[in-house]
């Protein structure tokens, strides 16, 4: 009866350890984010630069942004890929885009985490002027 009392003791203590330590670790786990800096205004036919900030925790082979893209009026136009043998410049990197206005312009990014995935994409919008 001891014996078993002291198994389940000992299970218990793992267990509650094991959740304890498990806590944190879930709250590291970084998702791949993106930021967009583009004018807010534009003028028919002018040469905009979008600039696509990808920000993530870690940078190595284990852990780090697999892709960025960039659409434009919903068409992808740009897709950064990366890799444990050919891995992003840091952990937080800015890629650019050069773009001609044509009209209303819609943009969304996003960038995913090789192990975390992405903490969802981003809008920004370019008006006329």
């Amino acid at each position: 009866m001891k014996r078993r009392m002291r198994i389940v003791w000992v299970v218990s203590a793992v267990v509650f350890f094991a959740a304890v330590l498990a806590v944190p670790l879930i709250a590291l786990a970084d998702k791949g984010s993106v930021m967009i800096t583009a004018p807010n205004t534009a003028k028919k036919g002018e040469e905009i630069t979008i600039e696509v900030m990808a920000m993530h925790c870690c940078n190595h082979a284990m852990h780090h942004i697999n892709w960025v893209y960039l659409d434009i009026n919903g068409k992808e136009v740009k897709r950064w890929e990366y890799s444990a043998k050919d891995l992003p410049p840091s952990n937080n990197f800015t890629v650019t885009y050069k773009y001609k206005v044509e009209g209303p312009t819609e943009l969304k990014a996003e960038a995913s985490c090789n192990l975390h995935g992405s903490a969802g994409p981003v809008t920004a919008a370019v008006q006329l002027e």
